[in-house]
């Protein structure tokens, strides 16, 4: 047989072969695989169960539906079957006698095709105490939010604490991934926010939201002359705003120009005639930049009769 005749035989067989292999890939099945949980529980309390159900994606592609359970910590180790277990109906049965939160990565895998799918439960032991820790910061209408933790005894029980706020017009809590809660400040007023846990230990913080500057304008000439003063007055919006205090700056050097804590505008001899100074007024009752501003042309220093 020549040399051509074989090469063309090999040819002809490795075709086939790759013919068959990408017949075999499309007609795989799509065994891709799921968790649920009633009501999509990810904490569940110790010495309680949980039953989970793995789900085919696409189960008119699958001819077999079996799957393995196991259960590993976050650290992917082994965890002690006395405590976290899980049966082969997919129940995962804890114990009382669990002392610290644990995170616990239940995997479901399919028997045939290899596919997995895990989620991720917090196991929890009773909360014997905890606190509210919470933020110095004024809260103001409208501004800023203050993050609220709760700090519970044994630690990182922090998402199995229930939070409400005692009026919904004025703050609205939302729940951060660690546990945490964000409270937005709406309006102000008073309002108490109270943190519940599952063993009935109940918290409470009383907080003030303050109404906000929301402007500032400032008043008076605008022309100073070279070593002389003028008197500029700040107007703050609103009357109601919890501080209505004011601090006073120019955006010149001290050389040029100076403006005290009264709004005493003063431009000094080295102050060029035709400059424009800028004067700055800054609101203090507000957690947002708040600012008035106000152009003050310099003039010539004033001379009298020659």
């Amino acid at each position: 047989m020549s040399h051509l005749k074989r090469l063309v035989m090999l040819l002809a067989a490795a075709a086939l072969l790759l013919s068959a292999a990408w017949a075999e890939d499309t007609d795989a099945p799509n065994a891709a695989l799921k968790i649920t949980v009633e009501k999509n529980m990810h904490i569940l309390a110790a010495g309680k169960t949980m039953q989970l159900k793995a789900v085919f994606l696409h189960p008119d592609q699958v001819a077999d539906h079996l799957v393995a359970w196991q259960v590993e910590s976050s650290a992917r180790k082994k965890l002690n079957p006395k405590l976290v277990k899980i049966n082969d109906k997919g129940q995962l049965i804890t114990s009382k006698d669990i002392k610290a939160a644990t995170n616990v990565i239940v995997s479901a895998v399919s028997k045939t095709y290899g596919t997995k799918a895990e989620y991720t439960v917090l196991v929890y032991p009773p909360v014997r105490d905890f606190s509210i820790q919470a933020s110095a910061a004024r809260l103001y209408a409208g501004g800023k939010e203050r993050i609220l933790r709760a700090v519970t005894k044994p630690a990182g029980l922090a998402r199995t604490i229930a939070w409400k706020v005692s009026s919904g017009k004025t703050a609205r809590l939302q729940r951060n991934a660690d546990g945490s809660i964000r409270l937005i400040p709406l309006k102000a007023g008073r309002v108490t926010v109270t943190a519940t846990s599952k063993t009935g230990i109940r918290r409470q913080i009383h907080l003030n939201i303050l109404q906000p500057v929301t402007k500032v304008t400032v008043l008076g000439e605008n022309i100073v002359r070279q070593k002389e003063a003028i008197f500029l007055r700040a107007v703050v919006f609103p009357k109601t705003a919890f501080n209505r205090d004011v601090v006073w700056s120019v955006d010149a050097d001290s050389s040029i120009a100076t403006i005290d804590q009264r709004g005493r505008l003063y431009a000094t001899g080295n102050a060029p005639v035709g400059q424009t100074i800028t004067v700055l007024c800054r609101a203090k009752g507000t957690d947002r930049e708040v600012v008035g501003k106000k152009e003050v042309l310099v003039i010539y220093a004033w001379r009298g009769l020659e």
